[in-house]
């Protein structure tokens, strides 16, 4: 599958207003930068969409014939001109497969100090009030914050 990519040298980094021209981040209203925000978001998602299809699938097609062959805990490298490809070993997984063993080899104050719980496992056995009891929820973390057109683009030949 041919890739083809354009690199194009980038001038001085500025941010355009909706119009093209300059925008100071510092002065500009809150409707600017909304505006901005969403133009440049389509934009990123229109140029990227199709690279990280192909990026993906090459990267792929490469690890499984660069795995071909290999043990689980065998790694591998291959040189390809400028670059360099790594190949790890398969991962592990863990989990406990007897419980009531863990808690009898531990007793219960230590195990109590180490065990943890899914909260949606929790919320799967308990209701809502039940809940309240003994699970403490507060509001911290970042926001999220996402820029939704909401008039449709028209196209230069005046399409939609």
């Amino acid at each position: 599958m041919p890739v083809t990519v354009e690199v194009v040298k980038q001038p001085e980094e500025k941010v355009l207003g909706a119009t093209g021209t300059e925008l100071d981040l510092e002065t500009a209203t809150l409707s600017q930068l909304i505006q901005r925000a969403g133009l440049l978001d389509e934009e990123t998602k229109m140029l990227t969409a199709g690279i990280f299809k192909d990026l993906t699938a090459v990267k792929n097609r490469a690890k499984e014939l660069m795995a071909h062959g290999l043990a689980p805990s065998q790694k591998k490298e291959e040189k390809a001109g400028d670059f360099l490809a790594k190949i790890g070993e398969v991962g592990n997984t863990r989990e406990i497969s007897d419980m009531e063993a863990l808690y009898k080899l531990l007793g219960h104050k230590d195990f109590m100090a180490i065990c943890s719980v899914a909260l949606g496992q929790v919320d799967k056995y308990t209701t809502e009030p039940q809940r309240k009891k003994f699970i403490k929820k507060e509001r911290k973390g970042a926001r999220s914050f996402s820029v939704i057109r909401i008039k449709e683009k028209k196209a230069a030949s005046g399409e939609i």
